[in-house]
């Protein structure tokens, strides 16, 4: 997918949630792995996508089993694009096996037609064409069966060399004397059989070839109709909700959760945090302690804001936002090891590319962590310089950050709450290898949004506190609080 690496799409959870995508034929599966996301130039195909497959799930909802046959003549289509091309292609003829693939492709066209006009369900620009005409071509009887062979129904010639052979095959039981002579007059009926039966199956390839167009429609057709049904599957699986693009200039997320890491607590008894936030056109800080949720808040915007732009419902109550030029995603996890960087020479690549978007594109762009991986004074000043360009640039720009005096007045500031509202007894104590565990019970994952100037917390001194550090060591912690702004 254009601007993401393979492990920024697993790490937002855009690889899990894909991996639920379950297309029925190679031709879902073939729309499924060309996904990417729709820009500002693309917005009324985006829309419609949205729109098309907002009714597909009415529909899937009031008559999931309906939908069930639908997926089952689905599943039976195979490849036949190379059939297709053997057609086109006048010096080719079909052997016996494409000609098989080819009856049974139109047969179940017409099932397939059928099961939709059950449905009543339409595309926007595209429809089933009737397969009646190739379905004549390759089943020549009056009874429609899936079996195929060269008919004698196709040639009278055909028809009596067969009939020839059979005779010299009965004589040649009877016989129980030396029968070497019928044996190659057997040979040379034989023969004549293969270069007629031959002709037949070069016949039968012009006879398709006109209807080339109508199979390659009808190929597209199953390829959306395969697409959206694995899409509907998924938005009704995970309780998925429409965006709603707007012309606005903010990003109204509500209720936001990520099934990948949702699943991941599950699996441990635990709930995820859903994520709200209400982004402005500019920037978009967030804070809060270490192991306080962070860098799964951006995670989870980020990847409903790229599910939305792909034409997927999200995993959220609400997403109101604007169609956008570029959706940018940076963590600390993304050293670029194959290029030789450090991590922060990799950020400082990415952000490069991302500087200039900005400049002349409206996007959306997270970043957790930026700089850490520098000296604290310098990471702060960078930190403060990407956020000033944001708000230069008015891009939707979200950042995470532990440094302290990076929000300027009119930036959105959010903070995990975290310890905040935590009471923790100075009598407790917890074993180490229990003591993630208790921190992560104790911890607050909701979102809020506080005045621009709201310090940073400090809650790796209450936890240190809480692990029983020395109270001298303590002191001189709170020393140089008092003496440094990061």
């Amino acid at each position: 997918m254009k601007g993401f690496s393979r492990e920024q799409l697993q790490s937002m959870g855009f690889s899990y949630v894909m991996q639920h995508l379950e297309p029925s034929n190679c031709y879902g599966l073939e729309k499924k792995q060309q996904i990417n996301w729709y820009t500002r130039q693309e917005k009324d195909l985006l829309h419609s996508q949205l729109e098309q497959l907002s009714r597909f799930i009415a529909i899937h909802t009031e008559n999931p089993e309906r939908i069930e046959s639908l997926s089952l003549v689905l599943h039976r289509f195979k490849e036949i694009r190379g059939i297709l091309r053997k057609v086109e292609n006048a010096a080719e003829f079909l052997d016996e096996t494409e000609l098989f693939e080819l009856k049974n492709f139109a047969i179940d066209m017409q099932h397939l037609i059928y099961e939709v006009g059950r449905i009543n369900f339409h595309f926007d620009a595209l429809a089933p064409l009737d397969m009646q005409a190739v379905i004549k071509i390759l089943n020549p009887e009056e009874q429609i069966t899936r079996t195929f062979s060269i008919y004698e129904e196709y040639s009278p010639a055909l028809a009596a060399i067969r009939k020839e052979k059979k005779a010299i095959e009965q004589r040649i039981a009877a016989l129980e004397e030396d029968a070497s002579s019928l044996h190659l007059l057997r040979r040379q009926i034989a023969e004549r059989e293969r270069i007629e039966e031959n002709h037949i199956k070069s016949r039968l390839a012009e006879e398709i070839r006109p209807h080339c167009q109508v199979l390659q429609t009808n190929l597209a057709y199953i390829a959306e109709l395969d697409f959206i049904i694995a899409k509907s599957s998924l938005a009704i699986r995970f309780h998925g909700t429409k965006p709603n693009f707007i012309d606005t200039q903010s990003i109204q997320l509500d209720g936001a959760v990520n099934p990948y890491v949702a699943a991941a607590l599950e699996r441990n008894g635990k709930e995820f945090t859903p994520v709200s936030m209400l982004l402005k056109n500019g920037a978009n800080v967030l804070t809060g302690a270490n192991m306080g949720g962070k860098t799964v808040a951006l995670a989870t915007v980020t990847l409903n804001i790229l599910l939305a732009h792909c034409g997927f419902y999200v995993y959220a109550s609400r997403l109101d936002l604007p169609v956008l030029d570029y959706i940018f995603y940076l963590t600390s996890d993304d050293q670029s090891i194959t290029q030789g960087l450090s991590t922060f020479g990799a950020e400082i690549a990415e952000v490069t590319r991302l500087l200039e978007e900005m400049r002349t594109k409206q996007g959306f762009c997270a970043l957790d962590e930026f700089a850490k991986g520098t000296n604290p004074e310098e990471g702060q000043m960078m930190v403060k310089a990407l956020l000033r360009y944001a708000e230069i640039h008015q891009a939707f720009c979200l950042v995470s950050t532990h440094f302290s005096g990076v929000v300027m007045e009119g930036m959105k500031h959010f903070q995990v709450v975290g310890l905040k509202k935590a009471e923790l007894s100075k009598d407790l104590t917890v074993k180490t290898r229990q003591f993630y565990t208790f921190l992560q019970d104790l911890m607050d994952f909701n979102i809020e949004a506080v005045e621009w100037d709201s310090p940073t917390p400090k809650d790796a001194l209450r936890v240190a506190a809480l692990m029983g550090i020395q109270e001298e060591f303590l002191a001189l912690v709170n020393e140089k609080y008092k003496e440094t702004s990061w």
